[in-house]
């Protein structure tokens, strides 16, 4: 958590929740024709991803995010899976967006909140 913390993650959760609440939550494809974005493809998203991905598995994505921001979208993913205790995809379509969204905002606030003990 103190890796977290000192990285500054919960911003870049924080704007991961807010791009699933305002777009949607696809739960089969990357990305649907209406904008909604499947968890992993919204965090590369995040991580400067470009262009229409063709699956929104981990290794494809990696390769797809740009070299310099590939550090935080492992450890946001990470961090994720830390959370839900499951892939972060399996977890995302079985809870579905609302759960996921609140999820992804606990975890940011414990994460911006954390405090080392003295």
């Amino acid at each position: 958590m103190r890796d977290f913390h000192k990285a500054k993650l919960h911003v870049d959760l924080q704007y991961l929740a807010d791009l699933i609440e305002n777009v949607g939550l696809s739960d089969t494809v990357p990305i649907t024709e209406d904008g909604a974005v499947s968890l992993s493809y919204g965090l590369a998203l995040i991580c400067g991803v470009r262009g229409w991905p063709f699956v929104d598995d981990f290794p494809y994505l990696l390769e797809k995010v740009p070299a310099a921001y590939r550090p935080r979208f492992c450890a946001c993913w990470d961090a994720l899976e830390f959370e839900f205790g499951d892939d972060i995809v399996l977890w995302a379509d079985k809870f579905g967006a609302v759960a996921t969204v609140a999820a992804i905002r606990r975890l940011a606030r414990e994460i911006e909140h954390f405090r080392v003990s003295p």
